[in-house]
């Protein structure tokens, strides 16, 4: 058994080192680059717009804040907006996946920062900032980019190509923290209860606390179309009503649960079989093979990572 952990934790390590690692070192240095061209065109972008600040930050460690990572090659920035108070958030299901923003009193229209994008309707839309905000992205890449930022001017969302090789989607969005859509009123479902007394035990997750974290954490609404909106056959139906919703994203929500998993199927592991409890995040878990498995059978670990929806 010990040789038999000592060549799975040897060849762990020869994977992370040999593939993850480079892996990891060319990303970070593509996001550096790539985040240095980005900045200085939404700092232009802010100097033409004031009410469009660019939320792109260094976080240190090779992270930046409101970057997402697509592929090695793509990227996505979400740049926050402000003043969303005065509209109320209405999730009625017409649009699968989106929701609109409407004014909670007529009277407060010309109270609203986003005046001009307003319809007759009261509606804030989407389309029109993201019309907006593309053609302030246009001039300011045209003025600052050095010809090493394009436009990409077939694409409906604001999209820029650095240096031949990026591709970078910029997308305008509002926070909405405290607030949890009716869509998603379902979540979390029900977990099934083991069958017979030889099942493995399943532990309540999500926990009460975590389900009211996730929702205090709330939501995002982005000004980008819906994909239902993009699938075939639906595109021809969309209405002028449509263009003016906002996508609902549970990007950080993902994140925040994706991290509790893999941090509660380790420490899960180590109480079953005595070990000190250790907390990690999916970034680190593979440091906790060294030790964990000289007192672990192979495969309850293994098991963890396969299943750690069950452990």
């Amino acid at each position: 058994m010990l040789a038999t952990q000592s060549r799975l934790l040897f060849q762990l390590n020869q994977f992370y080192n040999d593939r993850v690692m480079a892996r990891n070192v060319a990303i970070t240095k593509s996001i550096r680059e790539v985040c240095k061209l980005v900045q200085d065109v939404l700092r232009e972008v802010e100097a033409q717009e004031p009410r469009f600040v660019s939320s792109l930050a260094d976080a240190g460690g090779g992270q930046y804040d409101g970057l997402r990572v697509l592929s090695p090659t793509e990227f996505e920035v979400v740049l926050y907006l402000n003043q969303m108070g005065i509209f109320n958030f209405v999730d009625d299901g017409t649009l699968p996946g989106c929701a609109v923003l409407k004014l909670s009193d007529g009277r407060k229209r010309s109270m609203s920062l986003w005046v001009e994008f307003i319809t007759a309707s009261g509606y804030l839309s989407a389309r029109k900032i993201r019309s907006r905000f593309q053609t302030l992205v246009a001039a300011a890449a045209d003025k600052c980019g050095g010809g090493s930022v394009k436009v990409v001017s077939d694409a409906t969302e604001v999209r820029l190509r650095v240096r031949d090789r990026y591709i970078v989607e910029i997308t305008p969005a509002f926070r909405c923290t405290g607030l949890w859509p009716r869509s998603a009123a379902h979540w979390p479902q029900p977990q099934p209860t083991a069958a017979t007394a030889t099942q493995l035990p399943l532990p309540s997750w999500p926990s009460a606390a975590l389900v009211a974290d996730v929702k205090s954490e709330g939501f995002e609404l982005l000004s980008k179309e819906s994909p239902y909106a993009l699938t075939a056959g639906q595109r021809d139906k969309q209405t002028s009503a449509d263009g003016d919703a906002w996508t609902i994203s549970f990007h950080q929500v993902c994140n925040c649960k994706f991290s509790h998993l893999c941090s509660d199927s380790v420490s899960i592991v180590c109480r079953q079989k005595g070990t000190p409890t250790a907390k990690s995040s999916f970034p680190t878990i593979r440091m906790a093979e060294v030790d964990f498995l000289e007192t672990l059978p192979t495969e309850t670990f293994i098991f963890c990572f396969s299943y750690p929806d069950l452990v």
